[in-house]
């Protein structure tokens, strides 16, 4: 059991008042022989979903090198491999009370997509771990800070899992650096605003300051996105494997959609996804046009994966 400040406190001011009845000569060994108590984190609860997927990839990679390639090519090859993956959303929502470290490599939504795509890629670029390495990597991808501490740890909204990932030297944000980009502020309120859409907060409407704490924190920052009639000139900057936050108009929500850049051997930037319309990870048309075919994306938030330190 993990021990609080002030219970260290309480047993060390013990500790000492016994200590006053032993003999001065032999206060300091019965003081050398307390041993302070070891505060270690609580263990996070792993489920790993599609290990045989895992293995089947890994074995790929390591036959045709890939942990040889750049980033970006490396991450275009894990997506693909994930092509025709069912779609299916809500994966992570398994409990209303626990939060656990899920990695379902079966069942694909949107962020999980390139989460996993993310982290398998670091994984293969490091060489180290394997299947024992790739929670750890989701972990440090998918929470705040790197660490899974309960529901309001998990990075919800898009443009804040962008900005804690670069904070943890994972991605570079770089729309700023295209022509056209325009900065913005958001104003995200979805989760405190409808809790009724969310199972935990339903069960728990105590988190719910704490989320608008979050999105407080989200509403304080510059962001940088490309307007959506800019983008296809900008497509010559995009490289494959650049992950891909596609902004929306609705007013408390930052971003409606993610997936990455594949760009073909023609030259043509694709946007690789798991997608709700066709139900499976999906390579879609040029990310110019799949922005154009719907009304409320209004542009693209954009970001480079880096490279494992070391590698």
């Amino acid at each position: 059991m993990d021990l609080t400040r002030r219970d260290l406190l309480r047993i060390g001011s013990t500790a000492l008042v016994g200590a006053a009845a032993v003999p001065i000569g032999h206060l300091g060994k019965a003081l050398s022989s307390l041993k302070a108590p070891v505060s270690r984190k609580p263990k996070v609860e792993v489920h790993f979903t599609g290990k045989h997927a895992f293995s089947k990839l890994m074995a790929q990679a390591e036959a045709e090198e890939w942990a040889r390639m750049p980033m970006g090519d490396l991450m275009a090859k894990v997506g693909m491999f994930f092509l025709d993956t069912p779609y299916v959303s809500y994966t992570l929502d398994h409990s209303a009370d626990h939060e656990f470290c899920l990695v379902n490599l079966q069942e694909l939504d949107c962020v999980t997509f390139v989460e996993s795509t993310l982290a398998i890629s670091r994984v293969i670029k490091s060489g180290k771990g394997g299947a024992r390495a790739l929670p750890k990597e989701i972990e440090l991808i998918r929470y705040r800070n790197g660490e899974c501490d309960g529901f309001c740890s998990r990075l919800h909204y898009l443009s804040d899992w962008l900005y804690d990932n670069e904070r943890k030297g994972l991605l570079s944000l770089y729309a700023k650096d295209v022509p056209g980009a325009v900065a913005i502020k958001e104003q995200v309120s979805l989760m405190s605003s409808r809790p009724e859409l969310y199972l935990q907060l339903r069960k728990h409407p105590e988190w719910v300051p704490e989320i608008k704490k979050d999105e407080e924190a989200i509403d304080k920052r510059t962001y940088y996105m490309i307007p959506k009639d800019k983008v296809k000139a900008a497509e010559p900057l995009m490289q494959t494997g650049d992950i891909v936050g596609i902004t929306t108009s609705a007013s408390i929500l930052d971003c409606a959609h993610t997936g990455l850049c594949y760009r073909d051997e023609k030259g043509l930037l694709h946007f690789l996804h798991a997608s709700s319309k066709h139900q499976k990870v999906y390579l879609d048309q040029e990310l110019c046009d799949y922005l154009d075919s719907v009304h409320a994306f209004t542009g693209v938030m954009l970001a480079r994966p880096v490279a494992p330190s070391g590698t």
